[in-house]
């Protein structure tokens, strides 16, 4: 089949399918070298080949297999010979070479002529791994010198997603100058910039190269790389957007006492503070030893501005040179600095010198000596910050016990009892002590404190300022006490007052209660007189109404017996009448019994002639309700043809209304109609 005629898209195919990282096992062999060969001899060509070159290039393989490493440059040589997409997979090919730092590879593949974007990306890989100052040279001036027209390394090109080239190199090589130097006479800017955080409680910030260098932990970059960069034209004043730190300020912070100096030899600002507002001399103050005196001396005769804060921090970290040499350069121990809320050195020291470590008994020693110095060089040491004296402040550091103990040694014993040493928080007043006592929390330095204070003769003084004073105050002033006085004698005369008023309440309540005692027996006695005329007035009512009823039952006596009286005659007289009556009644019945004799006759002669005169009446009527039914026929016909009249008449009134509806007359509508009898 190798024999005979095949296209070359067909043996593209091939090893395409066939040259897999899947089976490299299978064809990373003799005998997959041999089909490889043969395919190139039949004309393959293509991304294939590139893609088979790559996987041997990504190959691991180590010197410990030297039958291997022999199969693959042979790999190698027969691809290289034959035409290689050097470009495949954006130099993917080249790429891995530089990673690798195989030098020779990169050569050959750079005589294939790669375009810009495969110089570009592969010149970053260089710096993917580690490797010795001479590899990484050697590769640098191979990619830095390859020119092939237009087509050159681009310094511009950042691969998305990556840092800068220039923090690569000095992230691989960071103590070779030479590395640097190769790099920056390729044309690469020295001022490159990537964010980073320059403080730990603040969000990252553009930095640039010089500065990302400085803040590498351990001196990690060489000051000879900073010193290239800075010769090169990096800006020594570059101010940070959000901490606002300045390559002089990271050189301090960092211990590089000799990049400080390079700095201030190129002009780096030394009168500018950072957001915290720390100045790169306050910095140097809070590194303390002689790296700190070094800086310092340098920043001072490059004009460092005075009361800056830099005293405070020498005075708490116990720099003693430091703050000689502060005071020298015109710092006032005294500066109320804001970067210490206010306090002075003195109160500074007093404060938070116990902060940076244990108070031995060198520290201590020295401690009085820097207090001592600072009192000598003017420090007021009658000055408060927020209404406490040092004495105050060495009260609340971190060991109170030590930090005051050498305050009052220092000189503060003579002082103890005076006024500036007192605090108010506007109501009370309190002395050292009593500060101690009322003020400061629970701790196990409470007791140390007091007897502390009270060797150096302290007083206790406890009051308030204005109003009644609290259950122990002590050491008022005289205007204090004499007001406490009067309060106090103003209260006896007021609960001698109250207990009188008390007592004059009881007294009028035992008359009260006498008084009501007498109203109440007299409201009983005059309740039991009243019952009792009550009484009298109900027995003298019931005697009237007695003789009231008697003499009524007496009237009703006289008039029953009057009406008896009546009544028997009105009987004798009924009974006369009865008798008259009957008399009357039988003459009246004969004279009645004559009389319907007599009507008799004449009815009987009346009712013949009713009997003959009813039947001609009869007969009379007989013919007139004859003439009653023939009219009323009449009339019933007459009905019913007005019946049928009105039939018609609401039939052709019903056809004239549904004609209106449609239509109307004279566009009105008839609501309704009037009937009327039809003769």
């Amino acid at each position: 089949m190798l024999e005979s005629k095949i296209l070359s898209e067909d043996l593209n195919l091939a090893i395409r399918e066939g040259f897999t990282t899947e089976n490299t096992d299978q064809w990373f062999t003799e005998a997959g070298f041999s089909i490889l060969h043969s395919f190139l001899q039949k004309g393959a060509h293509g991304d294939g080949l590139s893609s088979v070159l790559t996987q041997v290039v990504d190959l691991p393989l180590s010197e410990s297999e030297p039958d291997n490493l022999a199969l693959a440059n042979g790999f190698v040589d027969v691809l290289l010979d034959h035409k290689v997409d050097v470009n495949y997979a954006e130099g993917k090919l080249l790429q891995t070479a530089a990673a690798a730092c195989n030098s020779f590879l990169v050569k050959r593949l750079l005589e294939k002529k790669p375009n810009t974007e495969s110089i570009s990306r592969s010149f970053y890989r260089i710096f993917d791994n580690p490797a010795s100052e001479d590899e990484a040279l050697e590769l640098i001036n191979m990619f830095t010198e390859y020119a092939d027209g237009e087509t050159r390394l681009d310094v511009i090109y950042t691969p998305p997603e990556s840092i800068p080239l220039l923090f690569l190199a000095v992230q691989q090589h960071p103590r070779s100058i030479r590395v640097i130097k190769a790099l920056l006479d390729a044309g690469y800017y020295y001022d490159q910039m990537m964010p980073y955080k320059v403080m730990e409680d603040l969000e990252e910030e553009p930095v640039t190269l010089m500065m990302w260098a400085l803040l590498q932990p351990q001196k990690k970059v060489s000051s000879g790389i900073i010193q290239m960069l800075i010769e090169t034209g990096a800006k020594v004043n570059f101010e940070s957007r959000i901490s606002q730190s300045t390559p002089l300020m990271l050189a301090i912070r960092n211990r590089r006492p000799d990049v400080v100096k390079m700095l201030l030899l190129e002009g780096a600002e030394v009168d500018v503070c950072d957001v915290k507002g720390n100045t790169p001399l306050t910095l140097s103050t809070e590194i303390g030893g002689d790296t700190a005196i070094k800086m310092m001396s340098n920043l001072l005769a490059a004009g460092a501005s005075r009361n800056d804060g830099s005293l405070h921090n020498s005075a708490r970290e116990l720099n003693l040179a430091a703050c000689q040499v502060l005071v020298q350069y015109g710092h006032e121990p005294d500066f109320p600095s804001t970067l210490h809320e206010g306090r002075s050195a003195l109160g500074e020291l007093c404060r938070h010198c116990a902060d940076s470590g244990e108070l031995t008994a060198a520290r201590q020693k020295l401690m009085e000596r820097v207090i001592n110095f600072l009192i000598e060089a003017g420090s007021d040491i009658t000055l408060r910050s927020e209404g406490k004296s040092v004495l105050l402040l060495a009260l609340e550091s971190r060991d109170p016990v030590v930090t005051s103990r050498t305050l009052l040694k220092a000189g503060m014993w003579k002082h103890i009892n005076k006024k500036f040493n007192h605090f108010s928080d506007g109501k009370m007043t309190y002395s050292p002590t009593m500060y101690v006592t009322h003020v400061l929390p629970k701790s196990d330095h409470k007791e140390a404190l007091i007897k502390l204070l009270r060797a150096n003769r302290a007083d206790d003084v406890y009051y308030a300022n204005m109003g009644p004073q609290p259950e122990g105050a002590v050491g008022m002033p005289e205007d204090v006490e004499m007001q406490e006085r009067n309060r106090r004698a103003r209260l006896d005369r007021i609960n001698l007052e109250q207990e009188d008023h008390v007592l004059s309440i009881a007294r009028n309540q035992e008359l009260a209660t006498v008084q009501a005692q007498i109203w109440s027996t007299q409201a009983e006695l005059e309740d039991s007189r009243r019952k009792r005329v009550q009484q009298d007035e109900l027995v003298a009512l019931n005697e009237r109404a007695r003789a009231e009823e008697d003499l009524f039952a007496a009237a009703m006596r006289r008039k029953r017996n009057e009406r008896s009286a009546d009544l028997e005659h009105q009987a004798a007289l009924t009974e006369a009448s009865i008798t008259r009556a009957r008399a009357l009644e039988l003459a009246e019945s004969e004279v009645t019994m004559a009389r319907q004799g007599m009507m008799l006759e004449w009815e009987k002669q009346m009712a013949t002639e009713k009997v003959d005169h009813a039947k001609a009446l009869s007969a009379i009527r007989v013919a007139e309700r004859e003439d009653v039914d023939r009219m009323d026929r009449d009339q019933e016909e007459r009905f019913r043809a007005r019946l049928a009249e009105q039939r018609r008449l609401v039939d052709g009134q019903n056809q004239l209304a549904s004609q209106l509806a449609g239509a109307g007359v004279n566009g009105r509508r008839q609501v309704g109609y009037i009937t009327g009898e039809i003769n």
